[in-house]
């Protein structure tokens, strides 16, 4: 009996030690597919940073704790691009907490305008839960609309603020239909497709039946558009 049990608390030692380089080398595995795809992401750009940070988040997915603690590290040293593709990531892990101190820094950097509107737009799709956050995010963009003059930067703001905030869509549906009056062709489209986007196809509607047969991205998604509220 006694050599019996022996016999089964050595293959228990066994299987513990089997299974710990098992774990180290899963969790050097990760940290090396985290490192690999910062990388990739730096490289890659503004036009690649949504794709690449969605195939970081499914590493993350695989060991969340480590892979959140191993792209903080790394951001202090990291570009714009890249910090805005890990806060994309830390958003679809939900991480917001994380998340949101990134995008508010992007989201007022002026000399990345690419980066910046990135920022702007990821603000607006997420689904706040802490009020503290949604109070920052609302304070930031309301004094963005308030600041700036660049067209696109106030488009992409009002659409934001409108999208997480109640108390101020009557402000950023006015920012965008002052944007509508612009004798700019390219501005007054897309002041028209946020509009539509934040389901004011009224304000929308003489801008989008102007440029619905316009053989361009804009004009077919106009023609969708309007044919999807039936216009």
């Amino acid at each position: 009996m006694l050599k019996a049990r022996n016999s089964i608390l050595l293959l228990g030692i066994a299987w513990l030690m089997l299974l710990s380089p098992v774990a180290t080398g899963a969790d050097e595995n990760i940290s090396k597919l985290i490192d690999k795809t910062l990388q990739r992401m730096e490289k890659g750009g503004i036009k690649n940073v949504w794709a690449i940070s969605s195939d970081l988040k499914k590493i993350a997915n695989r060991e969340k704790e480590q892979a959140v603690g191993q792209i903080l590290a790394a951001l202090p040293d990291m570009n714009p691009v890249v910090k805005l593709g890990c806060a994309k990531t830390l958003f679809d892990i939900q991480e917001e907490k994380a998340a949101v101190p990134i995008l508010l820094e992007l989201a007022a950097l002026k000399k990345e305008k690419e980066v910046r509107l990135g920022a702007i737009a990821l603000l607006g799709t997420a689904d706040f839960l802490d009020e503290k956050i949604v109070g920052e995010v609302e304070s930031l963009l309301n004094n963005t609309l308030d600041q700036e003059t660049d067209p696109d930067i106030l488009i992409e703001t009002s659409k934001s603020l409108h999208m997480i905030s109640l108390s101020y869509h009557k402000k950023a549906k006015a920012v965008l239909k002052e944007m509508l009056a612009s004798d700019i062709h390219e501005i007054k489209i897309n002041a028209a497709l946020a509009l539509a986007e934040i389901e004011d196809l009224e304000s929308s509607r003489n801008v989008l039946q102007e440029i619905q047969y316009e053989p361009s991205y804009e004009g077919r998604l106009a023609k969708r558009i309007l044919k999807a509220w039936d216009v």
